[in-house]
């Protein structure tokens, strides 16, 4: 991190102790539009009332304001926000990390934002008769070209496989074996029960059983020295998937979430949660002092899940976070 990122960290941890909360990470899903249509997203079917270029922009001043130091971008497809690379340029100039999770099928189109980023997550399902039916007929391939290109780049490169209800041993070779060839890490999530930006049941998420299985496999796969980015407490938490129990969690308190209209959140939240508050209305800081906190019982996504463990570690694992 550099040192006038950093230096917004303590500002950030004082104003935390005052207000118990301080947004030192945030997750910004810039767009819901898409250039496919996965079978376990809606965000493509839901049109919002987008923030403006000029609104994206003073949102990031903000952010830099409330010491924000990371971000991660997602969708939707992030690169289809034509502004995407003015709204990175700024992060920049307030030396923020940035990142991107993509589908990578504009990635050779956009090659010009790629050096302002730290890292950027394709989404990989299995082999190619796997992962094409789950997005587009090519995509494996796509997810190949994209690779090569961050590679090319010298940007780290990750994958996210969706744990589905027809995911197997092969499936996991195959993600595995191009995070190998790619060198990069694979990271694993169960799908979820609705269909992501909806309330539709999914016909795609696994059953627990499976779930059980695979996560365990993964974590055998992960000590023989196979290419998993979840860390082994990652893997443990999501092998309880869906977990009904409290869990004790302090992201909330550390990050938070914005929608493509503006809307803050907590957390990763199901399209009917209703905590959210508006940027539109008075601004990020105001919606940051109105924003309430919640009680979760699971967690979902590998990366949040590997964020509340180190959280959960104290000082070294906010500095792993926010400062790696």
């Amino acid at each position: 991190m550099s040192s006038s990122a950093l230096s917004r960290v303590p500002a950030a941890l004082r104003s935390g102790l005052r207000s118990g909360r301080a947004a030192l990470g945030v997750s910004w899903v810039v767009t819901n539009r898409c250039n496919l249509h996965c079978v376990y997203c809606d965000c493509p079917d839901v049109q919002l009332d987008e923030l403006s270029p000029k609104e994206a922009l003073d949102v990031v001043d903000e952010l830099a304001a409330l010491g924000t130091v990371r971000v991660h971008l997602t969708g939707g497809e992030p690169f289809m926000r034509k502004d995407l690379e003015v709204l990175i340029q700024r992060m920049r100039f307030f030396d923020m990390r940035v990142s991107v999770s993509s589908n990578g099928t504009l990635i050779p189109k956009r090659r010009r934002i790629l050096p302002m980023l730290r890292s950027v997550s394709l989404s990989l399902d299995g082999p190619p008769a796997v992962h094409d039916a789950h997005r587009a007929p090519g995509q494996f391939e796509e997810v190949r070209t994209a690779l090569g290109i961050l590679r090319e780049a010298g940007v780290a490169r990750y994958l996210t496989c969706l744990v589905t209800r027809d995911i197997t041993s092969e499936c996991l070779d195959a993600v595995l074996a191009v995070a190998r060839e790619f060198a990069a890490e694979a990271f694993f999530q169960p799908a979820l029960d609705i269909v992501l930006a909806s309330e539709r049941r999914s016909e795609h998420a696994p059953e627990t059983s499976t779930v059980r299985s695979i996560f365990a496999e993964l974590e055998r796969r992960k000590a023989a020295g196979e290419p998993v980015g979840n860390s082994v407490a990652g893997l443990r938490h999501l092998a309880t998937w869906p977990a009904v129990r409290p869990l004790p969690c302090v992201i909330n308190r550390m990050a938070i979430r914005l929608t493509p209209d503006g809307v803050m959140l907590p957390c990763h939240e199901r399209a009917s949660a209703p905590d959210g508050e508006s940027v539109r209305d008075g601004g990020v800081a105001a919606a940051f002092q109105r924003l309430r906190l919640k009680q979760c019982t699971e967690c979902w996504g590998a990366g949040r899940v590997d964020m509340r463990e180190a959280l959960l570690r104290g000082p070294f694992g906010i500095g792993e976070i926010f400062g790696s």
